[in-house]
């Protein structure tokens, strides 16, 4: 059987079992089909290994019951719940999904490696925000070290860095052992797998440190929380802090994005 045929069958087994379990909305289950395909023709089934190795990490940390947010950041429940959308799908996918896609016009360990990262640092974002929240030590803004609440755009806590650190590892590890099957125990394994740990770590601090200077945030009255999207629904409001377009999903797609980039110089440095 071809991955032209293998690719959609597995990707739709994952997308309807996503949505049965209520990981994903009806758009978000469409929207894992169809990068999850792509991985798959784009890099063959280790890069789909590694999203799937993300997808069940991510599923199974987000289950843990309590407020929602990232490394900092939250958006009210009534706005969005659990279930991923087909945004939130793509703000976390891209940029694997585009390494993934120059991986097929011109195959190379390397970008094997960005990918990883990209991977990386959406784990680690998803599990600083899952756990982050319960820090018994009060989270700080990332550009100040100013106390603020649980949960804000921006935030980071002793927790929330560890639990990062620890997505981070378990993509790198994944990458890792793929890697051995692959090559073998060529020199570069180790070098690589940390690699993809730090840039996956770093993008979470990325995701943060873009979260507390341009994400818009919102507040609902004067000294009350900041969320990451208004209240009453109503985003053709001015943010109190940050720029309109700039959300929680674009910050997920800048800080992948950016992870991706360093890890790029890292290489070129490392040759």
């Amino acid at each position: 059987m071809n991955a032209e045929i293998i690719a959609p069958l597995l990707n739709a087994f994952v997308a309807s079992t996503a949505y049965i379990k209520r990981s994903v909305d009806g758009t978000g289950a469409t929207a894992g089909f169809l990068m999850g395909t792509l991985i798959y023709l784009a890099g063959g089934p280790w890069f789909w290994t590694l999203l799937i190795l993300f997808f069940v990490s991510a599923s199974t940390i987000s289950r843990i019951p309590g407020r929602r947010g990232s490394v900092g950041g939250s958006v009210p429940a009534q706005l969005r719940g659990s279930r991923r959308d087909h945004v939130q799908v793509f703000a976390n996918g891209a940029p694997a999904l585009m390494v993934a896609l120059v991986y097929a016009a011109m195959p190379g360990i390397e970008l094997g490696v960005l990918f990883a990262v990209a991977i990386a640092s959406a784990n680690a974002d998803t599990w600083a925000g899952e756990l982050g929240v319960f820090s018994s030590n009060p989270p700080v803004l990332i550009t100040s070290g100013d106390p603020v609440e649980a949960g804000r755009s921006g935030a980071i806590s002793p927790l929330g860095l560890s639990a990062a650190a620890f997505g981070a590892g378990i993509i790198a590890l994944g990458y890792g052992a793929g890697h051995v099957l692959i090559y073998g125990m060529e020199p570069t394994a180790a070098a690589f797998a940390v690699l993809v740990g730090f840039g996956g770590f770093v993008g979470a601090v990325l995701d943060s440190f873009l979260g507390a200077t341009v994400q818009a945030q919102y507040q609902a009255e004067d000294d009350g929380p900041f969320n990451d999207a208004p209240l009453d629904g109503d985003r053709s409001r001015k943010p109190d802090r940050g720029f309109r377009y700039i959300t929680n999903d674009m910050v997920n797609f800048l800080s992948g994005s950016a992870a991706v980039l360093i890890a790029a110089f890292a290489l070129i440095l490392l040759r």
